[in-house]
């Protein structure tokens, strides 16, 4: 590749024309997917059910209760109330 300068294991690479072109190619390609606003608010309003799904599927291997904080950190959970 005639575009790289190697610096022990840096690459640097020349940025030309060319490459500003891929680039907005990629980045217009990829804006060709974007959800629309009803999928948004939709994802919107399922997030919490989607998220007590999460918790109900994964209880060994997903996160904590999200409740946990007040347990675990006593004398906070009474400053956050």
């Amino acid at each position: 590749m005639d575009d790289q300068i190697t610096n022990d294991q840096v690459r640097y690479f020349e940025w030309d024309e060319e490459k500003t072109a891929e680039a907005e190619a990629i980045l217009e390609e990829e804006g060709q997917h974007v959800q629309s606003d009803m999928q948004y608010k939709r994802l919107d309003i399922d997030a919490k059910r989607n998220w007590d799904n999460y918790y109900k599927n994964n209880t060994t291997n997903g996160y904590k209760d999200r409740h946990y904080i007040h347990r675990e950190f006593e004398e906070l959970s009474h400053k956050l109330e």
